[in-house]
């Protein structure tokens, strides 16, 4: 099977996936941390949190899961909209 994917959803991915970086960053700013401390509590490397924040890599179904309980916030919120 192969899968086509439009501009549009390529566009909608993307878009999504910088939410997920912002999201992360604004967060962890929020809650006064810095990415050595988030990376600690996730049991990552600060690279690893800096990449997220970059938008050049994507959090795991288990971080997300954890992020979402370090931050007080849904999965959904996480993903799907700018957290400011």
């Amino acid at each position: 099977i192969k899968i086509i994917f439009t501009k549009e959803d390529k566009e909608i991915n993307n878009k999504k996936m910088s939410y997920i970086a912002t999201n992360i960053k604004n967060l962890r700013k929020a809650h006064r941390m810095n990415q050595d401390a988030l990376a600690e509590d996730l049991s990552l490397s600060r690279a690893v949190i800096g990449s997220y924040e970059e938008g050049r890599a994507n959090p795991s179904i288990k971080t997300l899961i954890r992020l979402s309980e370090i931050f007080e916030v849904t999965i959904d919120s996480l993903v799907k909209s700018e957290i400011s």
